[in-house]
């Protein structure tokens, strides 16, 4: 199933934050999700048609929507200061562990046994992290008794607003920026964001109270997430298919070679976050995301021939730590500058901004990369042979038919240089994006962020 459709479901941990408000309750909303997402799961592996699986992956996206505002939900209603920040970054570094090595474990399934197989792998922790819930964890629930209706229209509307846009900005490679597939997703998205924000002001039990913007912290906080975790996915999604196709990396080696970024969040994300707490979340933040920005600098000098330890983990290394730094004191601002009461609605709110920024940061950075790839094709067209001209021109506008055509010995040696000299600068170019998408970041942070004592405002209680 294209991504396309399966991430904006995730604008619904905005709906699943609102529901771990009363009357549901954090615990109940986080193991519902859990045994939907197990349910869906154990479907998918057992669908016998392509439709089938479609269907169950879209209740998989439900499930995980309402997990993972509830996790940090729970975080904050059971830690404070110091532990917050560090149960916060065990929360983050865990995730980081998980992306990582997930899709490394998917594929060596798939190799050995089926796709089906990657389905049936997260069913045990499905039941475990059920029980566990269910033994050791206290509900909690928000004592606001004025939240009891289910904001229903606002979930259709953000839901058509983050997919209509979403899959304009996927489909401008393929069709253009004129294309009335592609005007009219974008429209239909822009007009259901719009009319998202205004039924938030209108009613009187909103997904998304939009009142929250109003805290500053809250506010930068979300900003800053919203560039980390473009950078965090979209460059590094250009960097491994940069390392398979100019430097010759097997898929699972390019998979391993940014491991050591999940290293530094398994080994530093707790101790960095209690720090964080301690010296306040300003300039962790601001220093981290500017860290992200000159890993990815210097990443973006990579050449076919370098080494992995002198070229490559240099880069990897700085991004790790920037990265290490940045996430517990940036998702702890998030839920720690809104109420107890909205720490369910804040989790959501912050795991939407990652899920659209990591969408989006794909989406649009490797549109940056097609263009820039496209440009320097048309440069070389120029001035190539009639033959080579032919096939760079038909390498540009359909390259996949074009890497089926035998080529001479000449034409190869023509061609590959064309090839490599394109790749290597949009390459560059979606780093240097990615350098300045991290230095917006980190001014947003910095100027956005005020240091504040680790209570909780409005003196709400943990529970």
């Amino acid at each position: 199933m294209d991504r396309q459709w399966v991430s904006p479901l995730r604008v619904s941990a905005v709906a699943g934050g609102w529901l771990a408000r009363r009357p549901f309750g954090r615990r109940r909303v986080f193991v519902f999700g859990l045994g939907l997402f197990g349910f869906a799961s154990l479907a998918c592996g057992l669908a016998p048609t392509g439709g089938v699986l479609i269907a169950f992956r879209l209740v998989q996206g439900v499930g995980a929507a309402l997990v993972m505002p509830s996790t940090l939900a729970l975080v904050a209603a059971t830690f404070e200061g110091e532990e917050r920040g560090a149960a916060i970054g065990s929360w983050a570094s865990w995730g980081a562990v998980a992306a990582a090595i997930g899709p490394l474990v998917a594929g060596v399934l798939i190799s050995a046994l089926s796709w089906r197989s990657i389905f049936f792998l997260g069913l045990p922790l499905v039941v475990a992290a059920m029980v566990i819930a269910m033994l050791a964890i206290e509900e909690s629930r928000n004592p606001d008794t004025t939240m009891r209706r289910i904001d229903l229209r606002g979930a259709v509307l953000s839901g058509f607003g983050l997919a209509g846009i979403s899959f304009a900005v996927i489909q401008v490679p393929a069709y253009g920026w004129t294309h009335p597939v592609v005007v009219l997703s974008a429209l239909i998205g822009v007009i259901a964001v719009v009319g998202f924000l205004l039924r938030e002001m209108r009613t009187e039990s909103p997904m998304l109270p939009l009142k929250l913007f109003r805290s500053r912290n809250f506010s930068a906080a979300n900003g800053a997430t919203l560039a980390l975790y473009a950078i965090f996915n979209g460059n590094f999604f250009i960097l491994t298919i940069y390392l398979q196709t100019a430097l010759g990396y097997s898929p699972l080696a390019a998979g391993l070679a940014t491991l050591p970024v999940t290293l530094f969040m398994i080994g530093l994300a707790s101790r960095l976050g209690r720090l964080a707490v301690r010296a306040g979340p300003r300039l962790p933040m601001t220093i981290g995301i500017l860290l992200t920005g000159a890993g990815l600098g210097l990443l973006a000098f990579l050449k076919p021939g370098d080494s992995y330890v002198a070229h490559v983990l240099p880069g990897i290394v700085v991004f790790g730590f920037g990265l290490a730094l940045t996430v517990p004191p940036l998702t702890n601002t998030a839920i720690s500058s809104v109420p107890d009461s909205q720490s369910g609605i804040a989790s959501g709110v912050n795991d939407l901004a990652a899920r659209v920024a990591a969408l989006l940061g794909v989406a649009v950075l490797g549109l940056l990369f097609a263009e820039v790839f496209r440009s320097w094709l048309d440069m070389a067209h120029i001035s190539a042979g009639h033959d080579a001209a032919t096939l760079i021109q038909l390498v540009r506008d359909r390259p996949t038919s074009a890497l089926e055509i035998p080529l001479s010995t000449r034409l190869r040696a023509e061609l590959l240089p064309v090839l490599q000299s394109s790749s290597i600068n949009a390459y560059r170019a979606t780093m240097g994006a990615g350098v300045v998408i991290a230095i917006v970041g980190a001014l947003v942070a910095f100027l956005g962020v005020r240091n504040q004592p680790s209570e909780r405002p409005n003196g709400a209680s943990s529970n």
